[in-house]
């Protein structure tokens, strides 16, 4: 012979009741500790109010979390990377203008000693022209050495 097994908890015989009962006390008590939700008894087949939480719904607002969190990592890693990739832009793009000051730089110099260079060894030609003209030529029409040579270095540029 089998006996039902009962319990102490109040017993409602249907669902119907049971939420019409939890609607009632949720809204009237001012207990702290009120019933969340109606569940069917394994023990006693009947319907019983509880304080505690439904496990699903606590396990998909868990779910939903963990989603949310997965989301949140994910946005924070490529707002990381954005950030990574736009650091290393910035040092090569600082790296590079450094490189191209600097050539600019060496250009310049080289460029400005070459015309130096230039303009010395162009200034010493002529002098040597003007020098061995005005030895050799008696038939020059400039008063100076200094005249001469300020045309002779004018030819010698245009």
């Amino acid at each position: 012979m089998s006996e039902k097994k009962t319990c102490r908890k109040v017993k409602f015989t249907d669902e119907n009741s049971a939420t019409f009962t939890l609607k009632k006390i949720t809204e009237n008590s001012t207990l702290n500790k009120k019933p969340q939700r109606a569940y069917l008894c394994k023990i006693c087949s009947s319907w019983h109010l509880t304080s505690k939480p439904d496990i699903s719904s606590l396990q998909d607002e868990l779910n939903n979390l963990k989603q949310e969190n997965e989301q949140l990592k994910k946005k924070i890693k490529d707002d990381n990377y954005k950030k990574e990739l736009e650091l290393k832009y910035k040092i090569k793009r600082d790296t590079e203008l450094k490189k191209l000051k600097n050539a600019n730089f060496s250009l310049a110099k080289k460029l400005t000693e070459q015309r130096v260079k230039i303009n010395i060894n162009d200034v010493k030609r002529v002098a040597y022209k003007v020098w061995t003209d005005m030895f050799n030529n008696d038939t020059l029409t400039f008063n100076t050495f200094e005249d001469y040579f300020q045309y002779n270095l004018k030819q010698f540029l245009n």
